[in-house]
């Protein structure tokens, strides 16, 4: 846990210290450590970032001329949402069940506060996807 807690400082350094959530970010992060999937946390934070630009898009629809297809946008993003809670209900499935029950409370249900959560939750794994990008980013230079 300690990696965990020592990985997500480093992210919020890098982020000028704009995380929300770390302790259920260092919940699902120890849940990905123990999924068997080494590709889970590329694949959420990724889901994450995707989310999250998306509901940009959304938000500012209005001032972007040219955007022809807001329903497609937003069926994209009902769809992404969608998938990525499926992912993340399965994920924490093996953790303590009222931690789930808190989880689900707090970020999976379909009303505003919760939603509000959810957002801050995928900003957060979004600061962790740019993160990743950078040290890929960071290490692809020192090979050259």
């Amino acid at each position: 846990m300690e990696n965990i807690e020592i990985f997500l400082e480093t992210v919020n350094q890098f982020s000028k210290m704009k995380l929300k959530r770390k302790k259920d970010i260092i919940f699902l992060l120890g849940e990905i450590s123990r999924s068997s999937d080494p590709n889970m946390l590329e694949s959420i934070s990724f889901s994450a970032k995707y989310i999250m630009g998306l509901l940009r898009v959304m938000e500012n629809a209005k001032n972007i001329s040219g955007i022809s297809n807001l329903n497609d946008i937003k069926n994209d993003l009902a769809f992404n949402i969608e998938s990525l809670n499926a992912r993340i209900k399965k994920l924490i499935s093996r953790a303590d069940s009222e931690k789930q029950k808190v989880f689900d409370l707090t970020y999976l249900q379909t009303n505003k506060e919760s939603f509000g959560n959810f957002r801050e939750l995928l900003s957060d794994l979004e600061w962790i996807k740019i993160y990743l990008n950078e040290q890929k980013r960071s290490a692809a230079k020192n090979d050259d």
